[in-house]
């Protein structure tokens, strides 16, 4: 029991110490003062842990004080104030919240349902009765009213196609029968979608509702994923109202080049003599990935998914565009879903209704966090008292009574009535076809859902530690970059005068060593050789030797010019550096001839060579004197105890 006592109190003790090291003061820098909790937290984020040392962890603190002393600098002159900065700092903040605003367990809940229908294809037929989302109550009963009759007539065994034709107010139905093909994840609107694959084959839907009106389905066929095929294709064109002897010709005219294919004549050969796709023929007849909702004509799509092996050809197949011989060159299945982690994510987050289900749930669980609470009476009233103005989008928010009246608390802020007149002011638009009790709801809804996120957004610096620190990484990382930019990187650009007084002061230290101005003439036979020592003799220009020497073999001479250091060349290193031409033979068999112009003693490096270097120096130099002048007006003090403790 004592051990056990002894073994907590030591446990309580060791937390107590942590914590308190933790809100020890590291350093102060003029009137501020840094805490051990926040280095340690930027010196583990920023430093891979094999190199969390002691040398790198007091190299790092240096590396931050002037970091410190440089955000100070950029605060103290206003910078933190200018719109520019305010804008972009916004910028950064407006894309590091989506994060924060997003239901990721939605998200991720979506994500996996979309890819388990992607293993499968749906074939349906639909039938619609159109009815917009604000419509009437009438207007909503009675398109309610004959959709069920027609679903009744389905149950009882009327053709579903028939049905579609006359009675669907898609207009589509008039040529397809409300068959919609097959379709997978992210191919129709989402509740249609979750009906589909909700409903069985050969089973007809409940009565559901989109965005366009009342639904039902009849699903036809489920099968598996067919995937995508990569194919290639020669066409014969052939025109719609094509006589029936250039039907007949362009007929035998595919067999006899499908003869050719199947007794092993090249298709590239063939596509190239006889395809009229233009747009395929110089990349062998290769067309994009298909898939099964691919806008590519039915016969042409099946022919391509029912060809078995990559190389093999498809028999000729007529579309409205011609014949074509198709031929497959891969197939591929459906990714994992890792792979398609990214597309899954992109897709759910575009998806009109999917992103509406994740707003939903994100507003109820911020109302629940942050504590809302309705004055339902209040409420009521208000919407009660609108009238037809925001139906005609002429509200005017100063013309409306009870503004004073509190409509909720989110958090510590109230809304009132004049902060949702303001909305449906700013935000109205003309609408028929709806009543004024419903165009207020939806106004009243649409405030609610903007202000809940509003009050969110205001405060994840407050409840995310995480997004709190990077929104200070970013606001430091912005006046930084400006302030040095202007105080040290412009600056060493800018000053010329500065600059060169710099390389002057420095130049000694960027010396080219002896050097000599050299001609390679670089001879891969002895015969090229003797020809072009005999060129120099005669004071022939290096143009014209080059084009004699290479007249056969144009690599027969090679010619180089410039300045050589010693150990920068073999060839010319073998020679004596004094002016004139000699001869070196190596190994391979080559022979050089090598012209010394003139000798070049050691000498500084002229500035035009070195201004890049020096530009850098010099910029290192302001930074030092920059620093060396924030420390002398913010004086820097490092708590060496907390610091050891924090090595130790």
């Amino acid at each position: 029991m004592r051990l056990a006592f002894s073994c907590l109190f030591v446990l309580f003790f060791f937390f107590q110490s942590a914590r308190a090291q933790q809100n020890a003061p590291l350093f102060t820098y003029g009137s501020d003062t840094v805490y051990t909790e926040e280095f340690v937290r930027v010196f583990l984020k920023n430093n891979k842990k094999e190199e969390q040392t002691d040398s790198s962890l007091k190299a790092y603190l240096n590396l931050y004080i002037n970091f410190k002393l440089k955000v100070k600098e950029a605060v103290q002159l206003g910078m933190a104030e200018d719109p520019a900065f305010q804008q972009e700092l916004a910028g950064y903040r407006e894309q590091l919240a989506r994060t924060y605003m997003t239901d990721t367990s939605l998200t991720t809940m979506l994500m996996a349902e979309a890819y388990e229908r992607m293993k499968t294809e749906v074939n349906a037929s639909h039938i619609l009765i159109l009815v917009s989302p604000n419509a009437l109550p009438k207007d909503t009963m009675r398109a309610y009213n004959r959709i069920k009759e027609l679903r009744n007539k389905a149950i009882a065994g009327m053709n579903f196609d028939t049905l579609a034709y006359y009675n669907s107010e898609d207009n589509s139905a008039k040529s397809n029968f409300g068959n919609l093909g097959y379709f997978s994840a992210f191919e129709m609107i989402y509740p249609f979608e979750t009906q589909a694959f909700q409903t069985n084959t050969g089973e007809i839907s409940q009565i559901f509702r989109t965005e366009f009106g009342y639904h039902i389905l009849k699903v036809k066929d489920k099968r598996a994923y067919r995937g995508e095929v990569k194919v290639a294709h020669l066409m014969l064109r052939l025109n719609t109202n094509a006589k029936e002897e250039e039907i007949l010709e362009s007929k035998r005219k595919i067999d006899s080049i499908y003869g050719q294919l199947i007794n092993g004549a090249d298709w590239g050969k063939m596509v190239s003599s006889y395809s009229e796709d233009a747009s395929s023929i110089q990349n062998g007849g290769e067309l994009n990935w298909i898939r099964t909702n691919s806008p590519v004509a039915l016969p042409f799509r099946e022919a391509a998914f029912s060809i078995a092996n990559p190389g093999e050809y498809s028999k000729p197949v007529h579309t409205d565009f011609g014949w074509h011989i198709i031929k497959l060159i891969e197939k591929r299945p459906l990714a994992s879903m890792d792979e398609l982690s990214e597309r899954l994510r992109m897709q759910v987050n575009r998806e009109p209704e999917r992103v509406k289900m994740s707003q939903e749930s994100l507003v109820a669980r911020f109302k629940m966090e942050n504590g809302f609470v309705e004055n339902s009476k209040n409420r009521n009233s208000l919407i009660a008292r609108l009238d037809s103005s925001i139906l005609k989008a002429t509200f005017k928010a100063e013309m409306n009574a009870h503004a004073e009246n509190p409509l909720f608390r989110i958090g510590d802020r109230t809304l009132y009535g004049k902060d949702f007149y303001t909305y449906i002011e700013k935000y109205q638009t003309p609408q028929s076809d709806i009543s004024i009790n419903t165009a207020a709801e939806n106004l009243y809804k649409g405030f609610v859902v903007n202000e809940v996120l509003r009050y969110q957004n205001d405060h994840l610096e407050e409840k995310y530690p995480d997004f709190r620190y990077l929104m200070q990484e970013y606001h430091d990382g912005i006046l930084l970059f400006n302030l040095t930019q202007a105080k040290v990187w412009d600056k060493a650009v800018q000053d010329t005068a500065g600059l060169k007084a710099y390389y002057e002061a420095h130049k000694t230290e960027h010396v080219w060593a002896d050097r000599v101005q050299a001609s390679i003439y670089e001879c891969n036979s002895k015969e090229a050789y003797k020809q072009t020592k005999k060129l120099l003799k005669k004071g022939v220009a290096d143009v014209e030797i080059s084009q004699q020497v290479n007249e056969k073999n144009p690599l027969s001479l090679v010619i180089k010019h410039s300045k050589f250091e010693r150990g920068e060349n073999p060839q010319v290193d073998a020679v004596q550096w004094k002016p004139g031409t000699y001869t070196v033979k190596t190994e391979d068999g080559k022979y050089y001839l090598i012209k010394i112009s003139e000798f070049v003693p050691a000498a500084p490096k002229a500035f035009k060579e070195v201004k890049g270097i020096m530009t850098g120096k010099y910029q290192d130099e302001l930074e030092k004197q920059w620093i060396e002048d924030l420390k002398s007006r913010y004086p820097v003090s490092v708590n060496d105890d907390i610091l050891n403790s924090i090595l130790d």
